[in-house]
């Protein structure tokens, strides 16, 4: 949309150009005033590509007219030329006018008969006594809309909303080299799930595919929770409507509950968004408000009733159950979706677009660009949990940069205290606090009293405190510890930091998982010798992923050597039941017999791009399968047809031993990785051996 003129797509049969030449001589004052354009097939060239040059115009094309008649009725290219017509109005906004011609039997056409047609009445031009009424009328109608549309075209955004669509929030001077990163730089388009009328899973579709396809959900319910991307989505929204010919205007009134006049708010944001335009000049049906937070308002059924005066809306909430209300009516009308967390595809397309930003080598040396993208997609699954499990911590894009950015920043000698995977949860932690303004000689404070809340739930076996418990845990807190801040706005700012929440029953809990276990963690290694029996128990049910996750933590929180001693002495108990792999000719004599094939699966007969996304693709089904599982289960590593209980608990010890070797691996003394943690490796690769010694089984491995 940067030119201020409008291109015109004239589509008809060749049987009825002589009338084609009437319109353009009728609308010629509209092209001398440098509102319009007109193109048709007979301004293709000598030379030129018939097709591909009528496509290309009518994608470019702002108003379609389409000069309905039998000829052009019967015409398989008119009715492709048609369908296109009708996809562009879905996808961009554009304009659609069919202009009957001649008596047909246009009415019974589904998409034809849809839209207003002219001349008026549906009348045919040449039943008119004198047509130039006719294409007087067609003038007319051309006239109005293309005035509307070219008001919409010269639709200005204001400075400030422009640098507000591109603020990346805490990652614009968060890059290493980059000076400000904006939205654009690093956004890739979430999956949604779309949930049927009775709120039930139907489908996952994406996001982009979704807002191209507006005119087919009208009125858009889109949920997520806190820090999932709901405001960055917003953004996008609303710049590729901008794009098309329609004029979003975004709300956020979480602070004052959007009390008060909902057309106030959409004017008053409008002023405030495009520059010097007449919001009243302007069709409704035209208009796409997007309120952002709507969870916040305060009577949500009345603000409903209110909206509905435009044909599109889009609301975001917290949770698809957030819109209740008494009259069903209201909410029957949207369509519900859920923003999802990213698969490995978008988190490695995400990961790629920060190594890109200002990486010359990455970008010109594809080897290079591999091993930064290998490297930084290992730290992101390692701390978000996706190596080993289903995750302790979300993969939104705020997650997973946030990971990153901690890293870059803390990425220097080891403290006495903690790991430098360590470094990343606490870095988090810490941003959390301080973007709620607590200040650095405070946070300690609010560190202790998460460390005790997470143990107080983890001793009671709870997942979360009702009200009452939790507000006896306050009480019994306030007795032990000196608490300088206020009570209320010590939660408030936890709250707010999403540090820990609170569900419509009012019971507490920690937000995310990898939180709950942290503070666990950090208490039992701070109080280590009061609680040594809890901590074997941990250790000896490695098999849980509450327990493995807790254990892991507990190695970021302390090098006391019990606790290692206590994952070896667990270790050894199990391993023995089992051999150790020798790697001799005997063990390894399958791999010999099978080389040719092996091989020849090893070797891609893709392009390395192809051959990752297949791999990415691979990780991504993986990870859906695990979360399908029934998360107070144990996560089985092998079927349980395979292995017995106590070789799934073998495996899984092997695991966590497996990150806490890699996390402390500068700081484990030699003699206890060459002893204690040297079993379970050799274990691992006896395992190997006896599964895969069938070539499906390699073969299956390697794919």
């Amino acid at each position: 949309m940067e030119k201020n003129i409008l291109k015109l797509f004239i589509s008809y049969s060749h049987k009825d150009e002589e009338h084609i030449d009437d319109f353009r001589a009728h609308i010629d004052l509209l092209k001398e005033k440098g509102w319009i354009e007109d193109w048709y097939d007979r301004k293709i060239l000598a030379g030129q590509e018939l097709q591909t040059e009528i496509d290309n115009n009518l994608e470019d094309a702002d108003i379609i007219c389409l000069f309905i008649s039998h000829n052009f009725l019967s015409s398989p290219a008119c009715k492709e030329e048609t369908n296109q017509a009708f996809e562009l109005k879905r996808e961009k906004g554009i304009s659609v006018i069919p202009i009957i011609l001649s008596e047909c039997g246009w009415e019974d056409h589904e998409k034809i008969s849809t839209p207003l047609v002219l001349p008026e009445d549906g009348n045919a031009v040449l039943s008119y006594n004198n047509p130039n009424k006719a294409w007087k009328e067609v003038y007319n109608q051309l006239k109005h809309v293309s005035k509307n549309l070219l008001n919409i075209k010269k639709l200005r955004i204001t400075e400030n909303f422009s640098d507000f669509l591109e603020d990346s929030g805490l990652f614009k001077k968060a890059h290493p080299i980059k000076e400000e990163v904006l939205l654009s730089d690093i956004f890739i388009y979430p999956e949604l799930k779309k949930y049927d009328a009775n709120k039930e899973y139907d489908e996952t579709v994406d996001s982009e595919i979704l807002i191209q396809s507006l005119y087919e959900y009208p009125n858009l319910l889109i949920a997520g929770e806190d820090q999932s991307g709901k405001t960055s989505l917003c953004k996008k929204i609303f710049q590729d409507l901008r794009n098309s010919f329609f004029i979003p205007v975004y709300l956020e009134d979480r602070e004052n509950q959007y009390l008060g006049s909902l057309d106030n708010k959409i004017k008053k944001a409008f002023n405030n968004q495009y520059e010097g335009s007449n919001f009243d000049g302007f069709n409704p049906q035209r208009i796409i408000p997007i309120l952002d937070d709507f969870h916040y308002a305060k009577h949500k059924e009345k603000l409903i009733s209110q909206i509905k005066k435009y044909e599109n809306h889009i609301i975001i909430v917290d949770d698809i159950y957030a819109l209740n209300f008494r009259d069903e009516a209201l909410i029957e009308s949207f369509v519900h979706f859920e923003l999802t967390e990213f698969s490995p595809l978008q988190r490695n397309n995400l990961i790629e677009k920060w190594v890109s930003l200002s990486d010359q080598q990455a970008i010109n040396n594809k080897n290079h660009l591999y091993q930064r993208l290998d490297k930084n997609t290992e730290l992101v699954d390692t701390t978000l949990g996706k190596n080993f499990g289903t995750g302790i911590m979300p993969s939104y894009p705020f997650f997973i940069l946030s990971v990153i950015t901690a890293y870059e920043i803390y990425n220097k000698p080891l403290s006495e205290e903690i790991t430098s995977q360590g470094y990343c949860y606490e870095a988090l932690i810490f941003s959390y606090l301080k973007n709620e303004g607590v200040k650095n000689d405070e946070i300690e404070i609010y560190i202790n009293f998460l460390t005790e809340l997470a143990f107080y739930i983890y001793s009671n076996q709870l997942k979360d405190l009702p009200k009452n418990d939790f507000e006896v845990f306050l009480d019994d807190y306030s007795k032990t510890f000196n608490l300088p801040i206020d009570k209320d706005l010590l939660l408030d700012n936890l709250l707010n930091a999403n540090l820990i929440t609170t569900d419509s029953f009012n019971n507490y809990s920690f937000r995310h998982y990898y939180l709950y276990y942290f503070f666990v963690a950090k208490y039992l290694s701070e109080n280590l010798k009061d609680h040594k029996d809890k901590i074997r128990a941990i250790i000896n049910n490695l098999h849980n992923n509450d327990k493995a996750f807790i254990c892991i933590f507990l190695t970021h929180h302390s090098k006391d050597d019990f606790i290692l001693n206590q994952i070896i002495d667990n270790s050894s108990k199990l391993f023995n039941a089992f051999d150790s792999a020798t790697l001799k000719k005997d063990e390894l004599n399958f791999f010999d017999q099978q080389l040719d094939i092996i091989a020849k699966a090893a070797l891609p007969e893709e392009t390395p791009e192809q051959e990752r996304e297949k791999r990415l693709k691979a990780k991504e089904k993986l990870q859906a399968e695990n979360l399908s599982k029934d998360s107070s289960s144990e996560n089985h590593t092998l079927d349980e047809e395979d292995f017995d209980q106590d070789l799934r608990r073998s495996i899984k010890t092997v695991e966590v031993m497996g990150l806490i070797i890699k996390n402390r691996a500068g700081s484990i003394k030699k003699n206890r990785l060459e002893g204690g943690f040297a079993e379970p490796s050799n274990l691992m690769v006896y395992l190997i051996i006896c599964r895969f010694r069938r070539t499906s089984h390699i073969i299956q491995l390697i794919r």
